[in-house]
């Protein structure tokens, strides 16, 4: 299905779904494209956090990489963003899924240093 077809059974689902509540042709449809529209905000919205979220991990690694910050303290704070976003149920859950993964993945890789030493 493409996008603009989605866009318009979405719309016209909505429509159909207002007007048998008995709200008038035109402020059904107003409404519905309204609704819609502030979904598609939202989402851009929550896109855009996550985004900066990982810019924001990434300049943790590079400090990491650097020797600007010791590693215990740089791995400290990118384990607190993450566990922090990882619960926020507010999160959606991609967000929520990466975090639990790039946390399994620094455990994982913590466990085998450990064990070097």
């Amino acid at each position: 299905m493409s996008r603009e077809h989605f866009h318009e059974s979405q719309i016209e689902d909505r429509v159909n779904q207002l007007m048998e509540e008995g709200m008038s042709d035109e402020d059904a449809i107003q409404q519905a494209e309204s609704e819609y529209d502030g979904q598609v905000n939202l989402v851009e919205e929550k896109a855009l956090e996550l985004h900066n979220k990982e810019k924001q991990l990434e300049f943790y690694l590079d400090q990491l990489r650097s020797g600007v910050y010791p590693s215990e303290i740089v791995l400290t704070k990118v384990l607190d963003k993450l566990k922090k976003h990882h619960k926020d149920e507010n999160e959606i859950r991609s967000t929520r899924r990466f975090c639990f993964e790039l946390i399994n993945l620094i455990d994982e890789t913590l466990l085998e240093v450990w064990n070097a030493e």
